[in-house]
């Protein structure tokens, strides 16, 4: 099993915590700032250019948008955004 492998496993399993955290009307961030972790860690051994990495980077904004997590959502934009010019993040 490939490191990406284990990752794909780890954000599946933190997901559907986080919505069965949700569906019981509980409060979800911490779970879904765990699964914009795991997303970003997916983002980071993948490419832009594939839809495993894109949906890996599209998953981390969206996971830390709720977890209330703005600053860390715009961060990853900002990363997102700097991998399509081709350079760092400021």
């Amino acid at each position: 099993m490939t490191k990406l492998d284990e990752l794909n496993g780890a954000v599946t399993t933190a997901l559907l915590e986080a919505e069965e955290i949700e569906r019981r009307g509980e409060d979800a961030q911490r779970a879904y700032l765990k699964v914009a972790m795991v997303e970003a860690e997916i983002a980071a051994a993948t490419t832009p250019d594939t839809l495993e990495g894109q949906l890996a980077r599209l998953g981390a904004i969206r996971a830390a948008l709720k977890a209330g997590r703005v600053a860390i959502a715009l961060a990853f934009v900002e990363a997102q955004y700097a991998e399509c010019l081709g350079r760092e993040p400021l």
